[in-house]
């Protein structure tokens, strides 16, 4: 660590023996005034990527026991200040007591985070986490319009109405087994995000809103997906167009409508997005996690059974 200390004629310089040699580089320069220390340490400050710490001493009076400095430190080092200043003035113990032995110690505790910086830290936290789910979540829904597409497109959904399989229990079926395959993603993002510890989502009762959400949002994709099966007669096609869909509206369009809700002045436009955005399932995952990563939960549904206590008025 280099020191810069200012070598006047008025200056006690054994006083700079004080300082321990081997954590200080002391450099000293023929200046006799703030003002000038001050521009030679801005005009240097690129030189010297190790100066953390410059003293300039105003008063040193061993006999009437007045002493008086100014440290300037590199702030960008978070404990600077406090340790130039117990450096300093241990020094200057040492120098007026003539005793090297003598030492003040240091204690650096910083005060606990308060409640709503940890609040806030949580939901930005849970922010992130929600828009990584909504990226992969994109990719369920294109997986499972793959396998309907396909069986139209290489006539075995037709084979199989020929041979006495009824219309019903086909989609049931189909219906039934993509249900299950999206527990199984569906399940383990709720738990990676308690593994994550991502208060923000899995705090008090948030924790039953996140498996409602995620468990509601396979009945709805599924729907949807078969849905939108119909406009495809390519199931390549179908499924690039489908995963482009669904990561737009989800992350895409949660994310335009979380920038936009906050300012006053583009708060109605994302108002009105939302509801336009609705109908879409990922859109709907997506903005529920963020909702929920604000203490807040649209649907009323939810509200009277789940979170009925959570929400703030």
């Amino acid at each position: 660590m280099n020191t810069i200390l200012p070598d006047g004629s008025t200056t006690d310089t054994k006083i700079f023996d004080e300082f321990n040699q081997d954590i200080f580089n002391l450099i000293k320069v023929p200046i006799n005034t703030v003002t000038e220390f001050d521009d030679l340490i801005y005009d240097n400050r690129q030189k010297d990527n190790f100066s953390k710490m410059n003293v300039f001493f105003n008063t040193l009076n061993i006999a009437t026991q007045q002493y008086a400095y100014l440290a300037l430190v590199d702030t960008r080092a978070q404990e600077a200040a406090p340790f130039a200043l117990n450096k300093i003035n241990n020094a200057i113990l040492k120098y007026a007591s003539n005793d090297p032995e003598k030492e003040i110690s240091l204690v650096v505790s910083p005060f606990k985070h308060t409640k709503n910086f940890a609040t806030v830290k949580n939901s930005l936290d849970g922010l992130g986490i929600s828009f990584i789910f909504a990226i992969g979540m994109s990719f369920i829904p294109a997986s499972l319009i793959t396998f309907i597409v396909k069986e139209r497109e290489s006539t075995m959904k037709h084979q199989q109405l020929v041979s006495g399989l009824s219309v019903t229990a086909y989609w049931l079926s189909n219906y039934f087994v993509d249900i299950i395959k999206y527990m199984i993603p569906g399940i383990l993002n709720c738990v990676m995000a308690f593994v994550l510890k991502a208060e923000g989502l899995t705090q008090g009762e948030k924790a039953n809103v996140l498996w409602a959400i995620f468990l509601t949002y396979g009945f709805s994709v599924v729907s949807f997906v078969y849905l939108t099966s119909f406009m495809f007669k390519d199931y390549s096609v179908a499924q690039t167009i489908t995963f482009f869909f669904h990561f737009g509206t989800g992350f895409i369009g949660g994310l335009a409508v979380g920038m936009l809700r906050m300012f006053d002045l583009t708060n109605k436009i994302a108002w009105m997005e939302q509801w336009f955005f609705r109908p879409f399932p990922t859109f709907a995952l997506t903005y529920g996690l963020l909702e929920l990563t604000k203490y807040l939960i649209s649907c009323p549904f939810l509200n009277f059974f789940l979170v009925k206590k959570f929400i703030k008025k």
